[in-house]
């Protein structure tokens, strides 16, 4: 009995305990069992309350298409179908855009991680966006560029020959 207390206490995981601030608490395999039980029921109970919240909807959807008339439930149908319909068409524009806004961004030298930014299931809005992307892409390329070649030029261009052995010597 005692050997097994001993292996129990070797074996068990040590986990930082919230009341010593970084200190180690082992735990025996019993209490880790029972803290993994009772957080496998908890989400048990979750995953159950889930799934009757779901059954629950789906009854009061039967019952309330049972009540509707022939005429009445191929309108929903329809509804339902011509909704999944504008869903699937704005995806593929938006697939479509993105391909277009790609190669305008390779012609433009704007990197493509920047697309994102730009697509929008309107062609005309997206237009508009890559346009002032572009030009603020454009400015702040030759602001910067503006910045590297304004630097402070030397003074003096003449080299002592003296110095000029020292650095050549020195290398």
């Amino acid at each position: 009995m005692e050997d097994t207390k001993k292996t129990d206490a070797i074996d068990t995981p040590k986990v930082p305990d919230a009341q010593d601030n970084g200190g180690d608490k082992t735990f025996s395999q019993d209490e880790l069992n029972k803290i993994v039980s009772e957080r496998l029921n908890e989400l048990k109970r979750k995953h159950e309350a889930e799934k009757q919240k779901a059954v629950e909807q789906a009854r009061e959807e039967a019952e309330r298409l049972a009540k509707l008339s022939n005429e009445e439930k191929e309108k929903e149908l329809t509804a339902k179908q011509l909704e999944a319909l504008a869903t699937k068409e704005k995806e593929l524009a938006i697939r479509e855009n993105k391909l277009k806004a790609i190669e305008i961004f390779d012609e433009a030298k704007i990197p493509i991680k920047l697309v994102d930014f730009v697509v929008d299931s309107n062609v005309d809005t997206m237009i508009n966006k890559i346009e002032l992307l572009k030009e603020s892409w454009k400015t702040a390329l030759s602001e910067e560029l503006q910045k590297k070649v304004n630097g402070s030029v030397p003074k003096d261009f003449s080299v002592n020959s003296t110095e000029k052995k020292k650095v050549v010597t020195t290398f």
